[in-house]
């Protein structure tokens, strides 16, 4: 069930068989919705149903957005298994403005209705019913890729043949923890779009070069890519990172900075002074040096230097305390942040490779490839998996130049809210509506 809420958000409960008792559940996908857009104010009620999809169990929810704060209400149809949360498209009406509704599903005849409320001028509301049977294609489509890629990555293994695992090929080098894996960004990057794999949001990449392929490699100011967070607006797929998050990259860095440090990755607030919460950059005494919402008081470690050149894996990892940096599976710092940067605020985006907002008069020369993002905190035995994981990103000079972009799993189906073409996986018939453009929180 689909609760919306006074803070301007729909909560996720489930009940037992019985009905009279509801469970806050769904943690990682609870408050993805807002009720507005803005995301403030009661709103309207939801639909939802669960079902079982290519044998996986899934939520089907329906709910209006919102094209601007005074806007009609546009009904989209979302799917998600927990975790990863996927944006079929609109499905009310072009000219309706869509409030409560409700899902029908008919396993048996393979069936999907909708029923919601059409708020007229007057401020009467009339019922409309819709078919969604045709979008259960495109659901089942967008599950199996889910499961595929989840089966590639678990059973991903050193040497293996790149005609019998093309899916995995550069994605890895051993085998990937999957559970709480919501998006991974690796070699399908059309244009200026850094896709991610699970068909959910994708990285902007600026003044990114295609080196190898399965990342960017970012030089000189201004280059960087940014994977939004709040920035979306009024649905937020990845909002659990506001409680706890990992984010692992593979980088090398090429270049030694004439002086001070370069951002590589780390977490922007939605404040007015775009706040970093925490994150980690590299000097030019080779050191690595982790970054707080204090600016004031940065610390580089003597003991984890870094070699240009070399190949490592950096984990930035968050909960609802405190924040950690680790590169090659070690901890080099841990420290408890402000919470009260939250208490009116919440993270903005990931910057990743740079930072727009930081940038030394050089800019910084690196390379990044399979950045992944996991809705909880890894600890040990799963950083040791995801640094035995991890692909060797070739020299300068070394490497061959891609041609395009490399292909990942089975199809291509892109969240419509999102984006208006879809370049990965093998192409389906497409009929994405206008990109709808949402504001920060």
């Amino acid at each position: 069930m689909m609760a919306h809420c006074a803070g301007g958000y729909y909560d996720v409960y489930r009940s037992i068989l019985d009905g009279v008792n509801w469970y806050l559940y769904g943690e990682p996908i609870t408050r993805v919705w807002g009720n507005s857009h803005n995301r403030s104010g009661y709103g309207v009620q939801s639909g939802s149903t669960t079902a079982i999809i290519e044998e996986k169990e899934v939520m089907l929810i329906t709910a209006p957005v919102y094209p601007n704060d005074n806007g009609k209400g546009r009904l989209h149809l979302w799917v998600t298994d927990n975790a990863r949360v996927y944006d079929v498209g609109p499905v009310s009406r072009e000219n309706d403005d869509a409030a409560t509704s409700s899902l029908l599903l008919k396993e048996k005849d393979n069936e999907l209705i909708s029923l919601y409320e059409n708020k007229k001028s007057d401020g009467s509301y009339n019922l409309v019913t819709v078919s969604l049977t045709e979008k259960l294609e495109r659901i089942k489509e967008v599950v199996k890729t889910w499961k595929y890629l989840d089966g590639a990555l678990k059973t991903c293994r050193s040497g293996s043949s790149g005609t019998v695992d093309l899916p995995t090929k550069g994605m890895c080098n051993g085998r990937v923890p999957t559970d709480g894996l919501v998006g991974f960004l690796s070699g399908n990057f059309p244009d200026n779009t850094w896709r991610d794999e699970y068909l959910g949001v994708n990285a902007t990449v600026k003044n990114g070069e295609r080196r190898v392929p399965n990342g960017w490699t970012f030089k000189g100011p201004g280059a960087w890519a940014e994977w939004p967070v709040g920035k979306l607006g009024q649905t937020v797929p990845y909002y659990f990172a506001n409680n706890k998050f990992t984010l692992v990259a593979t980088v090398s860095i090429h270049e030694v900075p004439k002086e001070g440090s370069i951002p590589l990755m780390g977490v922007r607030m939605n404040d007015t002074d775009s706040t970093v919460l925490f994150g980690l950059s590299y000097t030019h005494e080779k050191k690595w040096l982790a970054i707080s919402e204090d600016a004031d008081d940065p610390e580089d470690f003597d003991i984890v230097k870094w070699e240009p050149n070399k190949t490592y894996q950096v984990v930035l990892k968050m909960n609802d305390e405190e924040w950690s940096v680790f590169v090659d599976k070690k901890e080099i710092h841990n420290m408890r942040y402000d919470e009260k940067l939250f208490d009116s605020h919440r993270i903005s985006h990931f910057y990743i490779g740079g930072d727009s907002k930081d940038q030394s008069a050089t800019g910084g020369h690196v390379t990044v490839t399979n950045v992944m993002l996991y809705n909880e905190e890894l600890f040990g035995k799963e950083l040791r998996k995801l640094h035995a994981s991890k692909v060797t990103i070739p020299s300068l000079g070394a490497e061959k130049q891609p041609t395009g972009p490399v292909a990942s799993t089975e199809v291509s189906v892109e969240p419509e809210s999102w984006s208006e073409e879809s370049t990965s996986y093998e192409e389906l018939a497409e009929d994405d509506p206008d990109e709808q453009e949402e504001e920060s929180r």
